[in-house]
């Protein structure tokens, strides 16, 4: 996983250098928290929060789609323990694309996560939300993930590309080697 923004894509790193320019500009220090993620570790996001006969039929999913590597990671990440971090499995998180990030907003020096926190009248989830969509980005927030935007306007992946597809691409992508 990286915060580098240098791993998001071309265009994406400058809409995400604007939204953080302005925030700062309005006094809302966001720093990225999540820029790329490999499948490797959006599967033990992922897997955090399931039970064992969910990623069995998961997996089962993946195969079914012509997706066996997608479904390799799945199964050799092992189990995690967690909360519900992600909806989203290996593959179908933006994140893996370089077209997605995850911000965390900086209060007096320390990370603050809240999202119904008022510092001085302000929130900054909600300044960075706003902001973003201003700039024509999505924001998680509509779907309860504060600290996300993405530039695609599809929700996943899968909306746009068969599993097979996105397979070939992870692989493509990463290789067999974990990053």
């Amino acid at each position: 996983m990286s915060r580098d923004l240098q791993f998001l894509t071309e265009d994406f790193q400058i809409d995400v250098d604007e939204l953080l320019s302005i925030c700062d500009e309005l006094g809302v220090v966001m720093r990225p928290f999540f820029t790329l993620r490999t499948p490797w570790a959006q599967a033990r996001l992922w897997r955090q929060s399931r039970t064992y006969l969910n990623i069995l039929r998961t997996e089962e999913y993946l195969r079914d789609q012509n997706a066996d590597y997608l479904a390799d990671i799945l199964i050799k990440v092992g189990a995690q323990n967690g909360p519900h971090v992600t909806n989203s499995i290996p593959g179908n998180s933006w994140h893996q694309y370089g077209a997605a990030v995850d911000c965390f907003w900086v209060v007096d020096e320390n990370s603050n996560w809240s999202y119904t926190e008022l510092v001085n009248g302000v929130n900054g989830y909600h300044v960075y939300s706003k902001t973003a969509i201003e700039l024509g980005l999505r924001s998680g927030s509509s779907w309860g993930d504060w600290p996300h935007i993405q530039k695609p306007k599809e929700s996943a992946p899968n909306k746009t590309m068969s599993w097979e597809d996105i397979n070939r691409l992870m692989s493509d992508k990463f290789g067999l080697n974990e990053l």
